[in-house]
């Protein structure tokens, strides 16, 4: 990568480069389900398996920002005046790790977090 290249990132504060983030194919992704309207920005395949398993499985807690860093903005301001609601996860999961993934996941975006939902059990 070029100085040129690195400066342009450092001004953009991005986490990951342009290159490493279209690997992830980035699809932006809007369905319903019953009453609920869902996004998602990627395709579970296999390069976001691969990093989300690097993030939860070996406990790479700073990896939590690549996950939204080029939709950051958009969801920011798209949902200006909203508050997360994270999907809960194990307990017993984020003690292990040391932090809750979807949490830090969604710090990134920058708006208010509220943890309301507990899970109360574990599937296998």
């Amino acid at each position: 990568m070029g100085s040129d290249s690195i400066h342009g990132l450092l001004l953009q504060n991005r986490c990951i480069c342009y290159r490493c983030f279209r690997s992830l194919n980035p699809h932006f992704m809007t369905w319903k389900e019953k009453t609920v309207h869902c996004l998602a920005f990627y395709p579970y395949e296999e390069k976001i398996r691969e990093l989300l398993y690097q993030f939860k499985g070996c406990y790479d807690v700073e990896l939590a920002g690549v996950f939204f860093d080029y939709q950051r903005r958009y969801l920011s301001l798209r949902f200006r005046g909203y508050v997360i609601v994270p999907i809960p996860s194990s307990s017993s999961s984020n003690e292990a790790r040391g932090f809750n993934h979807v949490i830090e996941m969604a710090k990134s975006i920058g708006l208010p977090i509220l943890p309301l939902l507990k899970k109360n059990c574990d599937f296998k």
